[in-house]
């Protein structure tokens, strides 16, 4: 298409340069111009050459005849019935409507009548009697004790037992699947027990006079001797159930709680 070819009248293609490099068909456009677009343009816009392709009917196409009928005769008989319409006619018209729908859906199945029943408060009184009273803190079951509780008579069960009973139970507890409170007791038990033992013997006290006190080594290698029939088991069982740290703890707390306290001026860990 030539610069003086009037425009089509069915509408055209054309293709503006705004700034880039755009040739068309061999024809270079500065920024501003414009060129029109024909089926298999060859368009080059900066480094992109491409062809411009419009769509094509095949011949069968070509020879049917295409048509879009627009119905325009129902919007010029809405627009004069609704020049002639008169007040209330909208709302007649939007009645029989309805009408006519209810008409068109099947009957629906009746539903059975239901009557709203009161919703009673737990304090409000029903036909068979009063509602009872509240649970108070009086008649509510009784609170389980803990193993702490009963103290006193464990330490009064524990006091009545020799050593050799002490140490029979702590085998029996460590023995057992668990550890508990009455475990603990037993072990603290026999520590101090340990403890008193060894300081009514003539070995202990010959060498607290000679190095000035005993450390806590002495008590527990005294304790381990196999002559010693009756403790020498204790610190394999506690092993059973607690950490080292945590025994060598106890057994310090068992010499303290003995009355023995820790001298200054002796031997590091020298206790009398």
């Amino acid at each position: 298409m030539a610069d003086g070819d009037p425009v089509p009248p069915s509408g055209f293609y054309a293709v503006e340069c705004t700034g880039r490099r755009v040739v068309v068909d061999g024809r270079a456009l500065r920024k501003g111009q414009t060129a029109m677009l024909a089926h298999g343009s060859a368009v080059r816009i900066g480094s992109y050459c491409l062809y411009f392709l419009l769509p094509t009917l095949s011949e069968a196409a070509r020879g049917e005849q295409r048509t879009m009928k627009v119905k325009v005769e129902c919007v010029v008989a809405k627009t004069e019935v609704q020049q002639h319409q008169q007040p209330g006619d909208g709302v007649r018209v939007k009645e029989e409507l309805v009408e006519a729908a209810r008409s068109a859906q099947p009957p629906s199945k009746p539903t059975k009548p239901t009557t709203a029943r009161p919703r009673l408060s737990p304090s409000a009184p029903t036909s068979s009697g009063p509602a009872p009273p509240p649970p108070s803190s009086s008649s509510s079951s009784p609170k389980r004790p803990r193993a702490g509780e009963d103290l006193s008579s464990l330490i009064r069960r524990l006091e009545s037992k020799s050593d050799s009973e002490i140490m029979d139970m702590l085998a029996t507890s460590a023995h057992s699947d668990g550890w508990d409170y009455e475990g603990q007791k037993l072990g603290s038990t026999a520590a101090m027990r340990i403890c008193a033992a060894a300081a009514r013997t003539a070995e202990m006290r010959d060498l607290a006079r000679s190095n000035g006190g005993v450390t806590q080594r002495d008590i527990l290698d005294w304790m381990s001797d196999p002559d010693n029939a009756v403790y020498n088991r204790y610190e394999p069982l506690m092993l059973r159930k607690i950490e080292r740290k945590s025994y060598m703890m106890g057994f310090t707390k068992a010499i303290q709680r003995c009355g023995y306290v820790k001298r200054e001026g002796v031997t590091s860990g020298r206790a009398t």
